[in-house]
């Protein structure tokens, strides 16, 4: 019997950084646990897309904010055929009921092609821009959250003054969400696009995520906050508080002491899933920006992993039988709806 429930992002931590390549957790918002006769067998989890750039380049900046993207997936090796795409089909009839556009990228760079989202009705529409990433001496990942672990350490004293730069003191302090809505009045204000604030300042695509007001948004580092200001000609009520920082060691230098290299990867494979009502399905399918392309017939290859035993069963009904708000407090916002159910 086959089953897919509503988890919290704590019960898919062990998962994701034990099971997935990348060995990380990304931005969660919705997760969901195949079981199979009552015990976990697999994770999935949605998050809002962390790229403005992203969100907007498939319906247009109107459906940005309507963009999830499926981020992690894995599932142990010994499960019955089609479990992958089982928990896929039936994880998205679990989301809250809203018009969504799902968003998801299968890593040629190891081998993948997205057969799970094939197997699910997913539109492909090719691959991503070229990227890069940091690796270090032996060709291994090195993820940018670990740079920044290491980055807390450094003593700043020990290093030439030449490559320091400005970091703020107290971003505990900013309602990151109250400046992102100022800023973005004044941008409309202004009468700038997001595109001509970049090319002012110099950048391609970092000024939007200012003008933001989801989880893609963030805040213009000390010296933009004082050149944007020239562009957008806003006022001086959040100066004081916006412009509190120290010095620290400049990444880029940094990377090139730790003998890290940045190198160019191929694109994603990109697949595209629409939810919502026959209409809003409709409309959205015509406001599509990318490219309906066949679907990518490459060898998948798998990549060595251990099998998860987690020795948390489901007990009774009780994980569906919770309110609403359990599961939003640990992490998880979906809504636990009747489960859906296949039996063998």
């Amino acid at each position: 019997m086959k089953d897919v429930y509503p988890i919290t992002v704590g019960q898919s931590e062990n998962w994701i950084l034990k099971k997935h390549y990348a060995k990380r957790m990304p931005s969660i918002n919705f997760a969901f646990g195949l079981y199979i006769n009552k015990v976990i067998e697999g994770v999935i989890t949605y998050g809002l897309s962390p790229s403005p750039t992203i969100s907007s380049s498939i319906c247009g900046e109107e459906y940005s904010k309507d963009v999830m993207e499926l981020n992690r997936i894995v599932i142990n090796s010994k499960v019955p055929k089609n479990s992958a795409s089982f928990l896929v089909s039936n994880s998205l009839k679990l989301l809250p009921k809203k018009k969504w556009i799902i968003v998801s990228f299968a890593d040629s760079n190891i081998g993948h092609t997205g057969y799970i989202y094939q197997a699910t009705n997913f539109l492909y529409t090719g691959l991503s821009s070229n990227q890069e990433a940091l690796v270090d001496v032996k060709g291994n990942d090195f993820h940018f959250r670990k740079l920044g672990h290491i980055r807390k350490k450094i003593d700043i004293n020990k290093i030439n003054k030449k490559y320091w730069i400005k970091e703020r003191t107290n971003l505990n302090q900013i309602n990151v969400l109250e400046v992102c809505k100022y800023l973005k009045h004044y941008k409309e204000k202004s009468g700038y696009t997001t595109k001509q604030i970049d090319s002012m300042m110099g950048y391609k695509y970092a000024s939007g995520h200012w003008f933001r007001t989801d989880d893609g948004k963030s805040l213009p580092t000390v010296d933009d906050w004082i050149r944007l200001k020239e562009i957008i000609k806003f006022d001086d009520r959040y100066d004081d508080l916006l412009n509190k920082f120290k010095y620290v060691y400049d990444r880029k230098e940094h990377i090139k002491m730790l003998g890290l290299k940045n190198i160019k990867q191929k694109g994603k494979h990109r697949y595209i899933y629409f939810l919502g009502k026959k209409k809003e399905v409709k409309i959205m399918k015509k406001k599509l920006l990318l490219k309906i392309l066949p679907y990518p017939k490459d060898k998948s290859k798998r990549y060595d992993c251990i099998d998860i035993k987690d020795k948390q069963k489901l007990l009774c009904e009780g994980s569906i039988k919770r309110d609403i708000s359990d599961f939003q407090s640990e992490g998880v916002g979906a809504i636990p709806t009747p489960r859906t159910t296949e039996r063998k």
